[in-house]
């Protein structure tokens, strides 16, 4: 059975099959050494059972052969489920992409189209409106071919388009560092809401472990004064057991002076019961010390031990203390150098508009 802990499947396995040939052979030897069986010659019946076996083998060959081909098959009709779900699911990407393009991304939608506007030209006014055209005066010449009459207004749309985009940029960028404010006090209140409840956490665990300390110290000094008590109690008890024995010996016809009570005593017994009355009295007094010096060290041991809690106590509540400080220190420098990174990036990173930068537009044609 303990052997049987330690194998695996393939030691399993081979033990089986060690079986089945032992099996084999002892059924073989019966049919060979039994003389009513015996056969001469070829043996049919071992013939019949290797074919046997030969054609089961065949047939699990077979199934495993046909159990193969349908999971290839399964497999493959999976792989091509998922091909084509896939080439569906990228024509869906590719149409949703042309539609948006198509919706958004349109030429005539682009910010230099009427630059590349291939019907700019016809789209525009004539270079001429008549003889009567008001641009035309009595010394000028004719207008020209190819000559742009729009130029100055879609140079004024573009200007007017430029400095709409680029007030769209600061608003943007304001609205950006407004919520970035907001994010950064968001995150300094709940940094300072989640240190005082740490340090709520910390007071009020501080408050339980010294309560339960004083609950155990407490519980100690009443089991050292019950313990007390009842040592005094049985010396009380032993005292007076004493005291009762000896006042019994002592009126006793023994020590009363009777010399009824002593007849039947020699020299030798009384000298024997006065040696085993002394040695019964420095037992006593022996037990009566050894108990005072038993209950001194308990009530030395209880006290040292009572100052390694207190003291550990102590050290734990300074360490603790010391933690939340470092903590407390911690996070206030994270914060002062968040604020001064937001300070050096507000100073570096901002950009104040001038009338320069709008002085750069429209100094020059195409």
């Amino acid at each position: 059975m303990f052997r049987e802990l330690f194998t695996n499947q393939d030691d399993r396995n081979e033990i089986t099959q060690l079986r089945k040939r032992q099996q084999y052979e002892e059924e073989r030897k019966e049919r060979i050494f039994n003389a009513k069986q015996r056969l001469y010659g070829v043996d049919v019946p071992g013939l019949e059972l290797q074919i046997k076996d030969k054609n089961k083998i065949k047939t699990l060959k077979r199934e495993q052969d046909e159990r193969f081909i349908a999971q290839e098959q399964a497999r493959n009709d999976l792989i091509s489920t998922y091909a084509r779900e896939e080439e569906i699911l990228r024509k869906k990407q590719i149409l949703e992409l042309d539609t948006f393009r198509k919706t958004y991304q349109r030429p005539e939608q682009r910010r230099e189209f009427d630059i590349n506007d291939p019907m700019m030209l016809k789209n525009a006014k004539n270079i001429r409106d008549g003889d009567n055209d008001r641009n035309l005066g009595l010394g000028s010449a004719q207008v020209f071919e190819g000559e742009d009459i729009n130029f100055a207004d879609r140079r004024r749309a573009q200007g007017e388009q430029q400095r709409s985009w680029l007030n769209q940029q600061i608003d943007e960028r304001i609205a950006a560092e407004k919520d970035r404010e907001i994010a950064h006090k968001a995150l300094e209140e709940a940094t300072l809401s989640c240190d005082k409840v740490l340090g709520n956490y910390y007071v009020e665990d501080l408050k339980l472990r010294q309560e339960e300390f004083f609950k155990v110290l407490n519980y100690n000094k009443e089991m050292a004064e019950k313990r007390k008590f009842k040592d005094e109690q049985r010396k009380k008890e032993n005292r007076e057991d004493d005291l009762a024995e000896i006042y019994n010996i002592l009126t006793s016809d023994m020590f009363s002076g009777n010399s009824k009570g002593r007849n039947n005593f020699s020299d030798i017994e009384m000298t024997r019961f006065y040696e085993e009355r002394r040695k019964q009295r420095e037992e006593y007094n022996k037990k009566k010390s050894d108990a005072g010096l038993l209950n001194k060290q308990w009530e030395e041991f209880t006290i040292h031990w009572n100052n390694i809690g207190i003291l550990k106590q102590l050290e734990q509540d300074r360490k603790a203390k010391h933690l939340f400080m470092e903590t407390t220190r911690y996070n206030l420098n994270m914060a002062k150098e968040k604020l001064e990174q937001k300070e050096h990036e507000r100073q570096t990173f901002r950009n104040v508009i001038t009338p320069d930068f709008f002085a750069q537009f429209n100094k020059n044609s195409r």
